[in-house]
């Protein structure tokens, strides 16, 4: 019954999916965009936007090796010039609140099992 509950749970979570895994390059317009928002905004908000450019910095860290690393983010600079960075940091945000989500998720499982006495 165990393994039943375990795949039907998986079956839930990867249709709860509805967004694609980003790419390096969009990974790395998030930290550019990000790093360009920066300049014009106050202390609070550069807080913020530093937290988007270290996440997306450390997703791209784990994704590519060193030597691929400049020419991706060449790449997503000219992806962006000459346009609007509002659309991007939207989607970059998007994908943030829904990775937090996840997580969130996971942690009142873990938590709920803990409360159950279940730790597996």
């Amino acid at each position: 019954m165990l393994p039943l509950a375990l795949l039907l749970a998986a079956a839930a979570a990867a249709a709860a999916a509805p967004v694609a895994a980003p790419t390096a390059q969009f990974d790395a317009q998030c930290v550019l965009a990000s790093q360009a928002a920066i300049a014009g905004a106050d202390a609070d908000k550069k807080a913020v936007l530093l937290s988007v450019v270290t996440y997306f910095s450390g997703r791209l860290d784990a994704e590519l090796p060193d030597s691929n690393l400049l020419a991706v983010l060449e790449q997503a600079g000219k992806s962006l010039e000459n346009q609007p960075l509002g659309p991007v940091m939207q989607r970059c945000g998007d994908f943030m609140k829904q990775r937090g989500a996840t997580w969130m998720s996971i942690g009142e499982q873990i938590q709920a099992r803990h409360e159950s006495g279940k730790t597996s």
